[in-house]
């Protein structure tokens, strides 16, 4: 077994918590090892003074996000052609993952900006300490704590619409 074997099994189930947390619902295997594949590619970049863990979330984070990004492409090009008179109707699967979107947490995360979505995924569905998660997102621990201040309040908000309509 390699070093590397060992840290992949160290650390593929925080990557797999981290992949569905970032919303890689529907490709968590892929978004796994595509990161632990970046990471593997990256290893001459590693500074051996930092932990790991934040390191390789942060792969995890970004392939997340591009593959949010491209099914978000690909679904404005789908509306596209379906108002052109392109394509009839979206599939089942589509259909499905539409409504997986807008539900309960993972929807309300997901209207949230970057940083504070990146903020509570890693502090409390990745359980990261405060400073592991300033590590991953590389600010001070004190912008942690504010930003996920402001990011829980934001996100109680929008699980909450009727309670900050009183």
């Amino acid at each position: 077994m390699t070093a590397f074997d060992e840290l992949v099994r160290r650390h593929a189930t925080s990557a797999v918590r981290a992949a569905r947390s970032f919303g890689g619902m529907d490709e968590v295997d892929e978004i796994v090892q595509d990161a632990f594949v970046k990471a593997y590619r990256a290893l001459a970049r590693f500074d051996l003074e930092r932990p790991f863990r934040p390191w390789l979330i942060a792969f995890v984070a970004n392939e997340a996000s591009h593959r949010r990004r491209s099914r978000k492409r690909r679904a404005r090009l789908r509306e596209a052609a379906i108002a052109d008179g392109g394509v009839a109707e979206s599939s089942a699967e589509d259909r499905m993952m539409q409504a997986m979107d807008h539900v309960d947490l993972r929807s309300a995360l997901g209207r949230l900006d970057r940083k504070d979505r990146d903020v509570i995924v890693y502090r409390y569905l990745l359980e990261f300490s405060e400073a592991e998660t300033a590590e991953a997102l590389h600010c001070p621990v004190g912008t942690v704590k504010s930003r996920s201040a402001r990011a829980l309040a934001r996100l109680r908000g929008m699980l909450q619409p009727e309670a900050s309509n009183d």
